[in-house]
């Protein structure tokens, strides 16, 4: 799992999440604020941006 260097938004955490698992970036976001808001989100995603390595090209991706 890498952060990618498109569709970020802060850090690229989110968007990492959503390519492993094959989710939307919205939904993952949307899950993340709402976790963020128990007080334990904001070190969980704060860890993560530090653990989760940033790629170093941008990928291919499929254009619509």
């Amino acid at each position: 799992m890498e952060r990618p260097l498109k569709d970020r938004f802060f850090g690229g955490v989110c968007a990492a999440f959503a390519l492993h698992y094959k989710l939307k970036v919205n939904h993952v976001r949307l899950a993340t604020l709402l976790f963020a808001c128990t007080g334990v989100g904001g070190i969980a995603y704060l860890t993560a941006w530090l653990v989760i390595p940033g790629e170093s090209y941008p990928t291919k991706t499929k254009s619509a």
